[in-house]
């Protein structure tokens, strides 16, 4: 299946990983064209945002996982 936009409802700590950080990630994913970013709320502890991510052929499995991590990076495989 060719999925070609994702909605993240993200809830992060607002220690780590920064919202800048998380951007640069989930941009650097496979498939990914564009993306924007949505803060929402901010509270002493967490950040709410919305992430929107345009592309072709987007791997759910890899931005998730890509989004809630510790200066997360995405390594397109070339196999």
């Amino acid at each position: 299946m060719n999925v070609r936009r994702l909605l993240l409802d993200v809830d992060d700590a607002i220690a780590r990983p920064s919202v800048l950080e998380i951007a640069d990630a989930v941009a650097n994913c496979s498939g990914v064209e564009a993306l924007n970013v949505t803060v929402g709320e901010i509270d002493m502890e967490t950040v709410g945002m919305d992430i929107t991510i345009d592309g072709e052929n987007l791997d759910y499995g890899e931005i998730a996982g890509r989004s809630n991590r510790p200066a997360p990076s995405c390594t397109a495989s070339t196999s």
